[in-house]
């Protein structure tokens, strides 16, 4: 810049304009903004804390100048670390492509995608990997809750009602269809304010509701007196609609394994018809639907070793 010959811009200009030519901006009438135009502007653009003067400073200059619209949001991200240390060739603790193979066929896939969702530097804190915090992340809040929980109730419903949801009433329901409805609500909000760990939690708490429901109310006592069938009935109801609804609010992290859950509840559900609101209104696992018993997160010893997080 000729007031400040100090200030390099490098390539940023030329490379920012890719935001825009890929979705066709610069061609109105053309074939490619047809397609791709739809995705302009963004409600947020998601870079690392490194580049934000360019997308912050520049990049929306550049929009001003040519008159298009800006981004909703510019959200920068801070960094992973390893083992408490930055990644670096020197250290070589990279957490590369093997090692992330290794935890995929050790965890899974969507194992993988909640804990740098749950865990990841999406605020201005940097995040520590480490295979030990992964390992107890995944032995918690997916074998010992989200897993344990979809496996009690259809394991019960198996059990006591052959494999099929049993009825409830809206009367019994009142509570936990409300309870239901506030954590769809909370999940919504962060996620709108971009707290991704916030909204997954909210999901997580209605399971950890499931949980503490059971052990509360105590089904497997109460299916040992024929007098009481019909509230067991509605217990185990309530628990597999928001199993239901719980898993809806976690699809975007793992879709795969919600997928697994909807097949053994033979639920037919495309969460991408549908608002989110109308898919988790509390009513929607119809009584008389087979369930099987379902294993979702196989329980794992101990952490990966390797070179990378070791």
């Amino acid at each position: 810049m000729p007031d400040n010959p100090n200030h390099v811009i490098y390539v940023w200009i030329d490379a920012l304009f890719n935001y825009a030519t890929a979705l066709g901006l610069g061609e109105p009438n053309g074939e490619l903004h047809k397609q791709r135009g739809k995705y302009w502007p963004a409600d947020y653009h998601l870079i690392g804390k490194e580049i934000l003067w360019f997308h912050a400073v520049i990049w929306p200059a550049v929009l001003m100048a040519l008159k298009l619209p800006l981004p909703k949001c510019i959200y920068a991200h801070s960094f992973w670390i390893s083992e408490g240390q930055k990644m670096s060739k020197s250290l070589g603790n990279f957490i590369d492509l093997a090692t992330i193979e290794q935890y995929l066929g050790t965890y899974s896939l969507d194992a993988w995608r909640f804990y740098l969702a749950t865990h990841g530097p999406l605020g201005a804190t940097d995040a520590n990997f480490t295979a030990q915090q992964f390992h107890d992340v995944y032995s918690t809040d997916l074998v010992n809750t989200v897993g344990n929980c979809a496996s009690r109730v259809t394991a019960m419903i198996n059990k006591y009602f052959d494999g099929s949801v049993p009825s409830s009433s809206p009367q019994a329901d009142e509570q936990w269809a409300g309870n239901a409805r506030a954590c769809v609500d909370r999940a919504q909000r962060t996620m709108e304010a971009f707290d991704i760990a916030g909204s997954i939690e909210a999901a997580m708490a209605l399971v950890r509701q499931v949980d503490g429901y059971i052990n509360q109310t105590e089904p497997f006592k109460l299916a040992k007196d024929e007098t009481r069938r019909e509230e067991l009935s509605q217990i185990l109801y309530q628990c597999a609609e928001a199993v239901r609804i719980a898993s809806l609010l976690l699809w975007p992290v793992m879709p795969h394994k919600m997928a697994e859950l909807w097949t053994a509840m033979e639920l037919n559900i495309d969460p991408q018809a549908g608002g989110l609101h109308e898919l988790t209104q509390w009513g929607g696992f119809k009584p008389g639907t087979r369930v099987q018993k379902v294993a979702l997160f196989p329980r794992i010893d101990s952490p990966i070793e390797t070179g990378a997080s070791a």
